[in-house]
């Protein structure tokens, strides 16, 4: 049977986000378990989440720990995780307590402000693959480690205009494509009251939603990374007041949601939670 199967899990912020597309019927593993993702919160935001939550007298039907969803024999686990340095996270030992912990077969990292160089082609025992700003190293930037050998890289969506920042590393794989990117901020509130970086945003939305197509005509695509949108009002505690705030404006959201259905994704964070979803909304 062929079916088509997307997946997102969102991590701090509600913005970071794996997404799946493609005909998972036809691979090896059972469609709706292909892929098995991790959530970035630490321990202690699992806590204050999960207060925060009987709180608002919601029912979850899983829990957000390192062992949900629950990885069975024949699962791929990947994982995603802005680092906002990945220097940082490498000399202080938090990479290797989350992999110790995680044991992702392939983690996407955003916000990595290192050159592509400085880490060499393999960390622990996984491949490294990074991916600089070119302008400023120290500046936005992502990465991926993987265990699995891709079978071809692809460093930018092919758009010059948004090719300098390092912001999409594309890895080919046998059945899939795996996308991993840190997708632009809208930027801080201009003079007019709406985000700088607006309209550079529309035209990266745009561009990157051709791309995926793109790749969708060849094989399945999995697209990760923090892509800077809070999809629902319910991502936010004051959503009211946020309308004009970079990641939460309406076109930002409209944008996300096109992308969403004309490349057939399912939000599966949402899919997870939607016990929750429905009895906070009905409330």
């Amino acid at each position: 049977m062929i079916r088509r199967m997307a997946v997102t899990m969102t991590a701090t912020l509600l913005k970071n986000r794996i997404l799946v597309k493609g005909k998972l019927g036809r691979l090896p593993y059972h469609p709706r378990s292909f892929f098995v993702l991790s959530l970035t919160y630490s321990r202690a935001r699992n806590s204050a989440l999960e207060e925060q939550n009987k709180k608002q007298k919601l029912i979850h039907d899983t829990t957000t720990d390192f062992t949900t969803p629950q990885l069975l024999p024949g699962h791929l686990k990947i994982a995603s995780w802005n680092v906002a340095s990945f220097r940082s996270v490498y000399e202080k030992g938090s990479l290797k307590h989350y992999i110790d912990n995680e044991k992702p077969d392939i983690l996407c990292l955003q916000e990595t402000k290192v050159t592509e160089d400085k880490f060499g082609n393999q960390i622990y025992d996984y491949m490294s693959i990074f991916y600089a700003c070119k302008e400023n190293s120290g500046y936005s930037g992502t990465a991926v480690l993987t265990k699995l050998k891709p079978l071809a890289v692809l460093k930018g969506i092919g758009v010059e205009d948004h090719d300098t920042e390092g912001r999409c590393i594309t890895l080919e794989f046998p059945n899939f494509f795996l996308v991993c990117t840190y997708i632009p901020n809208a930027g801080q509130k201009g003079e007019n009251g709406w985000p700088k970086d607006l309209d550079y945003r529309m035209k990266w939305d745009k561009a990157f939603s051709e791309y995926l197509k793109k790749l969708d005509q060849i094989k399945p695509v999995i697209w990760t990374g923090d892509l800077n949108v809070a999809r629902l009002e319910i991502d936010l505690k004051n959503p009211k007041t946020n309308k004009k705030t970079a990641g939460f404006t309406d076109k930002e959201r409209q944008n996300f949601e096109t992308i969403l259905k004309e490349n057939d994704f399912v939000d599966t964070y949402r899919l997870l939670y939607i016990l929750a979803i429905s009895r906070r909304t009905k409330s």
